[in-house]
């Protein structure tokens, strides 16, 4: 687990974005994590190079050539912005933008936007729109989505909390579940049973509900659920637009849409999502494609681990139960595996909350 010197206390559970940068300043300056990092290099391949045995990785990079005996990408699900191409999109005269390049309603203010997407950020900036005055938004979407009010999923997770199913105990007793075994299977039907009495039905205002849980529902089709922070009550009252159907191409005024017909807007953000990008720097044999979204993923044991060599590892593409509060500890354990392997692990260095490897369940 991180050690924030109890920095953490400080915080809201739910951080908005200047608390996030200012907690991975103070924690960047704890563990002096600036002295050991190379910023402004960005790497443009991996290589395996079997003539020298006792480095077999050679990273490319902008600056200089690496070695090394092992590799970790750590570079998460979201590293690149997915924009789909649409047919005459060229000619559009309005503002086009993918949500990555958005910072604020301000400029939107008096226009008529469309935001292509009903997921976290399609929601957050359609909400944004409003409160910044913009003449009309429309959220466009057509698979279903969970939305989640965020501040019921926070007492959920303060009542966890308190039972001990949540916070550190939780987090070190669910770790060790492996994606796609029965322990973890089961987990799952848990989870999707604790949150789906928590979501809001849309349905009539355009948004359906998945046919599974939530949880099953990302795993099936890597749609995250929404934590609504107040897009919900902007749908039911009319001021955020849900429009369910497809873009089919781009006029000079707005876009065609497919059951809707042409319809005129100002700007239109796509909030249409991330991929990991590892084709653009990680070798082929490495990655394969997931059909449920259509993305190249790593090749792992479900622990971070890569499949195909024992020397290189994946931290923050494997599905814990607990989502993204588990990608610290996956770290944590590819860590350790890794100063096992290098001799320079003892016990005495795991944070204290684990009495025991991170991945080994209690017996």
């Amino acid at each position: 687990m991180p050690d924030d010197g109890g920095d953490n206390e400080r915080y809201a559970m739910f951080k908005p974005r200047d608390e996030l940068l200012d907690y991975f300043d103070r924690y960047a300056e704890r563990h002096h994590l600036a002295e050991l990092t190379h910023f402004g290099v960005t790497v443009s391949g991996i290589e395996r190079d079997t003539t020298n045995v006792n480095h077999r990785w050679l990273v490319h990079t902008n600056s200089d050539d690496c070695r090394a005996r092992f590799v970790v990408v750590a570079t998460g699900h979201c590293r690149c912005p997915y924009s789909p191409r649409f047919e005459n999109q060229e000619n559009y005269t309005g503002e086009l933008l993918h949500s990555k390049a958005y910072r604020n309603g301000e400029p939107f203010r008096g226009k008529s936007v469309l935001v292509v997407g009903t997921g976290n950020s399609g929601a957050e900036i359609s909400t944004e729109l409003v409160e910044a005055g913009a003449a009309s938004v429309a959220m466009l979407g057509w698979g279903p989505r969970y939305y989640i009010p965020l501040d019921t999923f926070g007492e959920l997770n303060i009542q966890a909390r308190e039972m001990g199913g949540a916070g550190p105990e939780g987090l070190v007793n669910i770790h060790p579940l492996t994606p796609g075994t029965e322990p973890y299977l089961a987990g799952v039907e848990q989870f999707d049973a604790m949150l789906r009495p928590l979501a809001v039905d849309l349905t009539e205002f355009g948004i359906d509900l998945p046919a599974v849980g939530p949880i099953s529902e990302f795993i099936n089709t890597h749609r995250v659920p929404v934590m609504d922070k107040g897009a919900i009550p902007l749908m039911r009252n009319g001021k955020i637009e849900v429009i369910k159907d497809r873009v089919m191409a781009f006029t000079p005024g707005g876009v065609q849409l497919g059951a809707s017909g042409e319809r005129d807007f100002d700007a239109v953000i796509l909030a249409t999502g991330f991929t990991p990008g590892l084709e653009e720097f990680v070798p082929g044999e490495l990655t394969a494609i997931v059909p449920t979204h259509g993305h190249l993923f790593p090749k792992t044991d479900g622990r971070c681990a890569s499949t195909v060599y024992d020397d290189i590892y994946f931290v923050g593409f494997d599905q814990s139960l607990m989502s993204g509060l588990s990608i610290g500890v996956w770290g944590f354990e590819v860590g350790e595996k890794i100063a096992t392997k290098l001799g320079t692990f003892s016990a005495h260095q795991r944070p204290p909350e684990f009495s025991r490897a991170p991945w080994e369940a209690a017996i």
